[in-house]
């Protein structure tokens, strides 16, 4: 009777983390000079220990089961990428809609700043600016509030 080795369940948790991961990196390594080993020497500074590629790969391969990312890696790995995208994917959704929300008042910040900014330019472009006054008479030299 031959044993058959029984077959390993994946969380679809480990296998959408395995694939953000290694997106994040692809992105990181495509957009910046920095190379596979740099970032891997990168990592290895941030930790204090050997962080060598094939580690840093098995974490996001979907045929190496039992190598798991450790959560101590998350901190450094998101300051190596320069993006807290990993922590946030990690996050629950109701923290991920704070930040979201966080980052549309944000940019509506920024946005009306320049609109404000601009403001005064239009206005100085007017040859009359009137400042309204909060009391007017009626024009025979009486006031019109009794």
């Amino acid at each position: 009777m031959e044993h058959e080795r029984p077959k390993l369940r994946r969380a679809p948790g480990d296998i959408d983390l395995r694939k953000f991961v290694k997106k994040k990196l692809h992105e990181k390594l495509h957009e910046s000079p920095e190379s596979a080993p740099q970032l891997a020497d990168r990592l290895s500074e941030l930790l204090g220990e050997t962080v060598s590629l094939s580690r840093l790969y098995s974490y996001t391969a979907s045929t190496k089961i039992s190598a798991r990312l450790p959560a101590y890696f998350l901190p450094a790995l998101c300051e190596a990428l320069d993006s807290d995208d990993i922590l946030l994917f990690l996050a629950r959704p109701r923290l991920q809609k704070r930040i979201e929300f966080a980052e549309t008042v944000r940019e509506l910040r920024r946005i009306c700043d320049e609109l404000l900014a601009e403001l005064p330019a239009k206005r100085s472009g007017h040859s009359s600016s009137k400042q309204p006054t909060a009391h007017r008479g009626n024009g025979n030299g009486t006031s019109c509030a009794r």
